[in-house]
């Protein structure tokens, strides 16, 4: 079935293609395992480049995507909550950057949209509230929170590409994809975000017997299982990106990237050369990245992210979990609820909000933000009751 859906998907969008070169992968983990459950490396082993594990071998620029770490970095740091106002703006952002020119930062549309709530902010995929929420919290804190999860972006060291670079080696481009990433690595982040931050070592193969049917291996998910994020995180970041709602004011309510059946959280991310473009879509049974890139590295042909997913991917979540007994079309982690408080009156639980400790400042990149000023206790009450 997954090789069926990156061809069909193709084939819708074979008339970008220029050269000759268009090539489409995905991945699909198993969160509660992170066992690989479909990877298709490339649509054609025989096309021009067609040879390459595009999900494996190759590291790609995701895009947006990539804000999905960037705000769940800073929803960890407790800094932010999903209601923290971000401003829009400056259109440019210019960001310093020592010995180099600024880096600059507009938005897709290249518009603003004023004052709006984290969660509108991430879910419209804006450029300069996320920029400046990974200015909030520090670059090397997005890394090293998405090497927790299990990815690994790439940065220069001594002229080449290393997954393991030192932290002070990222930018501000980290969050917009400035940096290449293993598309099995950002399937295995979602994995662990979808599993309420539940890691587990990814796992290829699952049981090898021998020609009389002697077990000689057999995968065991729980010899690296470890809670490696707050599982209140996760859920918050999974509702985000689950909410409908939240992207109305960019893709609107139709998009491909809402599924009328069940719950399903989605971000797609564009190169910034539409050289690559990915979808990302997870549930509690299911983490897929798809992708679709010009190899050549013709920068024309392609759109914005919510283009790559064709009918195929849409359906897909929907008809890998559907009958699975565990899943609910319209649930969401429903079935751990030691990890959430309810609210009064509330059949779906919601997590403890954390305080916001600091937010994100109009302007983050001109240093370090100001720790809050203390408020004074207030005078105790001799009687509660009445006060």
């Amino acid at each position: 079935m997954a090789e069926a859906d990156i061809n069909a998907n193709l084939d819708n969008q074979r008339w970008r293609d220029t050269s000759g070169q268009l090539h489409s992968a995905m991945v699909a983990i198993d969160p509660k395992t992170a066992d690989i459950i479909a990877m298709v490396g490339s649509d054609n082993y025989d096309s021009p480049a067609g040879e390459f594990n595009y999900t494996y071998d190759v590291s790609r620029n995701t895009g947006s995507s990539m804000k999905v770490w960037t705000y769940s970095a800073a929803l960890n740091t407790r800094k932010v909550t999903t209601e923290s106002l971000i401003v829009d703006g400056p259109n440019p952002l210019h960001v310093p950057q020592p010995a180099a020119p600024d880096y600059i930062v507009y938005n897709y549309t290249h518009g603003t949209y004023g004052t709006l709530p984290l969660r509108e902010a991430w879910d419209n995929s804006l450029n300069i509230p996320a920029v400046k929420t990974e200015l909030t919290i520090g670059t090397p804190t997005v890394v090293q929170f998405m090497r927790t999860v299990g990815m690994y972006p790439e940065a220069p060291v001594n002229g080449t590409m290393d997954p393991n670079a030192p932290l002070s080696n990222y930018g501000p481009a980290l969050t917009l994809g400035g940096y290449p990433v293993k598309l099995v690595d950002e399937a295995h982040g979602l994995a662990t975000i979808a599993n309420m931050g539940v890691y587990h070592d990814l796992e290829a193969v699952l049981t090898v017997k021998d020609a009389h049917g002697r077990l000689l291996y057999q995968s065991n998910p729980d010899a690296s299982r470890k809670q490696a994020v707050d599982p209140g995180v996760t859920f918050v970041a999974a509702q985000v990106l689950s909410d409908n709602f939240n992207r109305r004011t960019l893709f609107g309510l139709n998009s491909k990237l809402h599924w009328p059946d069940r719950t399903v959280a989605a971000k797609t991310g564009t190169s910034d050369d539409f050289k690559d473009d990915v979808s990302l879509a997870f549930t509690p049974d299911l983490a897929t990245v798809f992708w679709i890139g010009d190899t050549l590295g013709n920068d024309h042909v392609m759109v914005r992210g919510q283009g790559v997913p064709g009918d195929r991917w849409y359906t897909q979540p929907s008809d890998v979990v559907r009958g699975d007994p565990a899943t609910q079309p319209h649930a969401w982690f429903l079935a751990d609820q030691r990890n959430v408080a309810r609210l009064p009156g509330s059949e779906t639980p919601t997590p403890t909000p954390a305080p916001a400790l600091v937010g994100v400042p109009p302007d983050p990149s001109v240093g370090p933000l100001a720790a809050p000023t203390p408020k004074p206790s207030p005078t105790p009450c001799p009687l509660p009751k009445h006060c």
